[in-house]
This record gives C-alpha cells, structure tokens and sequence, in this order.
C-alpha cells in the first residue's frame, strides 16, 4: 500500500523482487499465485498491473551464482550463530548494524559491483523476461502496475 500511495493517479511502478520462501530467501514476503498478488494489488490501489518472471541469462547466471551467490551464502553462514539463516528485516541486518564498518572498503566494493556487471553485460543481454502462469513462487519477479 505504501508504494499505491507515494504515485499519482495514472502513476506507473516498476518493481523487482525475489519472489522465494524464507527457506530459500532472505525475504519474508512472498507470494504463492499470481492470484495472492494480484489481490494485494488491487487492495493497494492499483488499477492495473502485469507480472513476468525475470531469470538471468546462461553466461549472467554463471558469473552471479559464482561470484556473488557463492561468496554470500558462505559468508551467511559463518556468520551465523545457529547455521540457519532467518528472514531478513533490513534494519535487524548486520549491514545496516555495522555499516560504518563497511565504509573503508566501499570504494572497493563499489569497483567488485562495477566489475562483476560488465562481466556479465559482455556475454550479452543479461535478463530474460517470461509470463508466468498462476504459480508464481521461486521466481524473480517483475511487476509493472498503474495506479
């Protein structure tokens, strides 16, 4: 409701999310079908909307999954207490805890992001957008809505 509510009448969003269980995800939020969604659609004020799932291409995929999904799960779960990941509420995350431990090290973080997408750009297009059907869980989602 919130995101209906910073637009205009006629206004459009655009929106992107992982669209994964907290067993698989770090998210709370998720939708089984394209039904559920669309139901907190229209209750948020939206008047229409379409739903695509977006999957990285092969040579994008390849180069996420080694070079950020890898180093990430792993770096989960050393720092996890229990060995079981729970869902993520930003302002309870170690980033947004402790960024100002980040900060000397942004420039070099920035230049790993910077590097890793034009990797990936390289091998060409890097998403592939599809229509889903009713099912809609374990996908990367995309949302295009009107208010």
């Amino acid at each position: 409701m919130n995101l209906a509510s910073v637009l205009r009448p006629g206004g459009r969003l655009l929106l992107q999310f992982p669209n994964y269980p907290p067993s698989l995800s770090p998210g709370m939020t998720h939708f089984r079908t394209r039904a559920g969604l669309g139901r907190l659609m229209a209750t948020a004020g939206f008047t229409q909307w379409s739903i695509s799932s977006l999957k990285l291409r092969r040579h994008a995929g390849f180069l996420y999954e080694y070079l950020h999904e890898r180093p990430i799960r792993a770096y989960r779960r050393y720092r996890s207490r229990n060995g079981l990941p729970r869902p993520l509420i930003y302002d309870e995350s170690w980033a947004f805890q402790h960024g100002s431990r980040l900060e000397p090290f942004k420039y070099a973080l920035h230049t790993a992001w910077l590097a890793l997408s034009v990797t990936m750009r390289a091998g060409g297009p890097v998403f592939a957008r599809a229509p889903v059907g009713d099912d809609i869980l374990n996908r990367n989602l995309i949302v295009l809505a009107r208010r």
